[in-house]
């Protein structure tokens, strides 16, 4: 019998559009990596996505939300294309 292969697409939004950044894949999803490092780097650059959508230019609230520094949050938006 021969193989079936089943993908799933799961999209999260805080708006009612979902804007084409969001669509945007980046590091180890890119590549369909289903290792726990590429599992995280997703959920991280969905985090990041949605609180740049809600906080906008609030950078503190930002850091609050995601609960990091301001060195951290920088670090992870370059590592993730994000930077503004």
């Amino acid at each position: 019998m021969a193989s079936m292969q089943t993908r799933r697409l799961f999209l999260a939004s805080a708006a009612s559009l979902i804007a084409a950044p969001a669509l945007a894949r980046s590091g180890a999803g890119a590549t369909g990596d289903l290792s726990l490092a590429g599992a995280v780097a997703a959920a991280e650059r969905v985090a990041l996505l949605r609180v740049l959508e809600l906080c906008g230019e609030d950078l503190e609230r930002a850091l609050a939300l995601l609960d990091i520094s301001r060195t951290s949050f920088y670090r992870k938006l370059k590592d993730h294309g994000l930077e503004r």
